[in-house]
């Protein structure tokens, strides 16, 4: 079945291939199950097969290599005629289409491997400007249909290492039952091509990646946009994923860090302005919300390092004999990287406009809460106010003017600030009351003081 499996996605990469939710059953369906009956039965020489089936009937490269070779394709270097260039109108709207383009590879597919049909569409829509501004589009077409290759081959292995990453957080599941030798399935999974006494390096590589960029999107969204992801997958019984997917992705971490790859490719605060500078607000709101699951999600992480941690004796087959300090580096790597987010997040929120339809309901919450506390037309006549009749008016302010969160009014945010709104329009209300209460007790003592001072009746005063 591994053999028949892997056949079908080697001829996968010709034009008649399989529709893309028959890859979905194969791979999330039929090869996550075959693994759970290989490692419920602890038949570790068919395990081993079976990765080295994968590793060298299908040559596979990791997610984030392939969006390399795409992102790099997409400059066309050598392809484009130099009279392009020298349109400087043209040039400008081939770089922006160019980044954006680049934009869905490295962010939107990530999150989302569905998203390649964006990407198709936008491509297509790419091919078609360039192909009207050159007279040979014979190379153009060739680069396009290279690129589409390796967006399908993208689609493909990212569904395949996604299965595998769920795959290794069954490894620990079992593991805990005391099952199987996690340490020992684990090793094999990583290092099967690429052993500690190997005399050459080998190209070929099994189904799993060490980029903390793409494992963190992984993460984060499952490949379909979603963080309840997890809910796809039963690992038996009542038994619960989540901690299982978390303290993988965090031993596949630790093992990027002692790789050397840490960086998540946050940007700096010059990076950013670039961004709004070139228009490109959607990479600033995609940086702003990774940021903003990253932070959020850290308190998490970080509990189920120290869980890794505690037991670190159980990993030191995958670490060089010392787990602990490098399961340490992973946590101080979440806080540092949480940080990170947090100032990320605070830049970008200085650099983003406000979006308008969040401006019109905070307007809308305000003046709706301030209507239900009024008690101000009950107790005065209500004048509406006319900008240019009443432009001579002067304001007092009987309210203190709060400080609103800017995350409130940007476009990437998802807080609710409907009880801030709501406290706003009723504070206003009450500031009212309680400023006219002060008028009138203000004018009782005036009129206290002219009695006694003046003698009469206090009526006639009056």
């Amino acid at each position: 079945m591994i053999r028949n499996l892997c056949t079908i996605l080697q001829r996968n990469h010709q034009p008649n291939r399989i529709e893309d939710k028959w890859l979905e059953e194969l791979l999330a369906s039929h090869l996550f199950r075959i693994n759970q009956l290989i490692i419920d039965y602890n038949d570790f020489e068919l395990f081993k097969s079976e990765i080295d089936n994968f590793s060298r009937m299908l040559s596979i490269k990791s997610p984030s290599e392939l969006e390399n070779d795409i992102e790099n394709d997409l400059y066309f270097s050598g392809v484009l005629p130099v009279n392009l260039y020298q349109n400087e109108d043209i040039f400008r709207e081939i770089e922006r289409k160019g980044k954006y383009l680049r934009f869905i590879v490295k962010y939107k597919i990530s999150g989302d491997f569905e998203a390649k049909k964006v990407f198709e569409e936008r491509l297509e829509e790419f091919k078609n400007f360039i192909i009207g501004h050159i007279e040979n589009e014979n190379n153009i077409k060739e680069k396009i249909d290279s690129i589409k290759h390796e967006l399908h081959e993208l689609y493909m292995f990212s569904k395949v290492h996604k299965t595998f990453f769920v795959i290794g957080a069954y490894i620990l599941f079992k593991g805990k039952e005391g099952k199987i030798d996690t340490g020992k399935y684990l090793k094999e999974l990583w290092e099967h091509t690429s052993p500690e006494d190997a005399d050459a390096h080998i190209l070929n590589r099994p189904p799993v990646t060490f980029d903390p960029f793409w494992l963190t999107y992984l993460l984060f969204y499952g490949g379909k946009n979603s963080d309840i992801w997890f809910d796809d997958f039963m690992f038996e019984d009542f038994h619960g994923v989540t901690g299982y997917i978390y303290q993988y992705y965090l031993l596949c971490i630790t093992k990027s860090i002692e790789k050397g790859r840490n960086n998540l490719g946050l940007a700096q605060r010059n990076d950013l302005e670039r961004m709004m500078k070139e228009n490109r607000t959607y990479k600033l709101e995609e940086l702003y919300q990774f940021s903003n699951v990253f932070e959020l999600k850290a308190k998490d992480l970080i509990k189920y390092c120290e869980s890794l941690i505690e037991k670190s004796d159980n990993w030191n087959a995958l670490f060089k004999n010392n787990a602990k300090e490098a399961l340490e580096k992973t946590k101080e790597w979440i806080d540092r990287t949480s940080q990170e987010c947090e100032k990320v997040k605070k830049e970008i929120e200085t650099i983003l406009p406000l979006d308008p339809q969040k401006v019109t309901k905070c307007r809308e919450d305000i003046i709706k809460s301030y209507k239900g506390s009024s008690e101000i037309p009950e107790v005065v006549q209500v004048k509406k106010f006319d900008e240019e009749r009443d432009k001579e008016l002067e304001f007092i302010q009987i309210y203190k003017r709060p400080l609103i969160p800017k995350n409130c009014l940007i476009k990437p945010s998802f807080v609710d600030c409907s009880t801030i709104w709501f406290e706003l329009g009723r504070s206003v209300a009450v500031g009212e009351i309680n400023y006219l209460i002060k008028r009138i007790l203000e004018y009782a003592d005036l009129i206290e003081e002219l009695y006694e001072s003046g003698g009469g009746e206090k009526e006639n005063v009056n």
